[in-house]
């Protein structure tokens, strides 16, 4: 037995049950120019959810250096602490 899966984001489905309503709806009359402008929306489709994807993961990098900057700073502060430490020898007076 064969399978077909589809994984598709939101808009994708969204999209390809639109399109699907429009394309087979038998009261739909459909020609060769609505389904020029049906690929043409298909790529601003596809376009609009690449840049999305984009603009996910950039906001995911930006977040990891926010974690990566917290991370430096709380070295910098530990290692200036240690560097007072030694400097005073405390309880070794």
């Amino acid at each position: 037995m064969k399978a077909e899966i589809q994984l598709r984001t939101i808009a994708m489905d969204s999209w390809a049950s639109l399109e699907h309503q429009l394309r087979y709806k038998k009261d739909n009359q459909f020609d060769k120019q609505m389904a020029e402008e049906i690929r043409v929306c298909a790529d601003l489709s596809a376009a609009l959810d690449e840049k999305m994807n984009q603009l996910k993961h950039q906001m995911q990098k930006n977040a990891m250096s926010e974690e990566d900057r917290r991370q430096m700073e709380l070295i910098r502060i530990q290692s200036m602490v240690e560097s007072q430490y030694s400097q005073h020898n405390f309880g070794n007076e």
